[in-house]
């Protein structure tokens, strides 16, 4: 007798090794039962997983095992047929008919994926949803159409015409016109770099006022970058100090020292706010410096 016929013939009630009897599948149901009696309330009555794990407290994998074992059958709770697109909303559907429109006209794809800002699936499944029939000229090219353009697009290469000259005089793509130049050995002709508009640097003044954002009673925060606690200012090749670059600004000359605001904002960069070493020593008008030394070394009663 074989492994699996010793298997096959064992009787329904037999233990495990370690002593233990297997459980039938009634049990196994009737203690389920009397474990989640409202979780399998719920199931009965069409609840979904996620709801009878969240009101009973236990995991989704617990409930599907309690559906499975108590044979609990699953609601149909599409609301539509399988791979139905949910309703359309006013706009979609403005965007659709603005697409009918230029394809009626006959425009091509890629002029109305840049002109209404839409993916070419989209421009496609309204073509076929609405059965338009494009103009001539838009429909595929036969054969010996096709060979046509090709001829034309490699004498076109071979006397050094870019892929957009080539595009609107032939029609084919960019891909296909590549996949002829190498085909076909066709050397890339020497064309001058395109003059590029250099960029203007901005200045530091204009780095200040742009990361300089006021707010509160004359305060001011810094929404440029950062380098640990330092703000940064990064203008025209420089690394500076965005709060020293504030001091500069207000008071017309270098800071000496640590910059610090005198208000109670500790990151505050507003001009009026920031004080340096000969500030912060500068007496006040109502005050003589030597009264304030004679009260600090013998104090103010004196």
């Amino acid at each position: 007798m074989t492994h699996q016929q010793q298997h096959t013939d064992a009787p329904a009630d037999v233990t495990h090794r370690r002593g233990r009897k297997r459980k039938t599948d009634e049990e196994r149901a009737a203690a389920i039962q009397e474990r989640h009696p409202q979780a399998v309330a719920m199931l009965q009555d069409g609840a979904t997983h996620q709801q009878t794990a969240q009101t009973c407290g236990i995991s989704t994998a617990t409930v599907s095992t309690i559906r499975r074992t108590l044979n609990i059958p699953t609601p149909n709770q599409r609301t539509g047929p399988k791979g139905a697109r949910p309703a359309q909303t006013a706009a979609q559907r403005r965007l659709d008919d603005d697409i009918a429109r230029l394809l009626t006209a006959g425009h091509t794809n890629e002029e109305i994926r840049h002109t209404l800002h839409v993916g070419g699936e989209r421009v496609t499944r309204v073509l076929h949803e609405r059965h338009i029939v494009l103009p001539a000229g838009r429909g595929k090219r036969t054969r010996a159409e096709r060979a046509t353009a090709v001829k034309r697009a490699l004498a076109m290469l071979r006397d050094g015409a870019t892929y957009r000259h080539i595009r609107t005089e032939t029609g084919i793509d960019p891909n296909t016109i590549s996949a002829l130049r190498k085909q076909h050995a066709i050397p890339t002709p020497d064309r001058p770099p395109a003059p590029q508009a250099r960029k203007r640097a901005r200045t530091i003044a204009e780095v200040l006022a742009l990361h300089t954002q006021p707010y509160g009673d004359g305060h001011a925060r810094w929404t440029g970058p950062r380098s640990g606690h330092q703000d940064i200012l990064c203008a025209q090749g420089r690394r500076l100090s965005a709060r020293r670059t504030a001091f500069h600004a207000h008071h017309a000359r270098a800071p000496i020292g640590n910059v610090t605001p005198s208000c109670t904002e500790p990151h505050c960069i507003a001009g009026p706010h920031l004080t340096d070493h000969t500030n912060r020593n500068q007496p006040t008008p109502d005050t003589d410096p030597l009264d304030a030394l004679y009260e600090s070394i013998f104090g103010s009663d004196q």
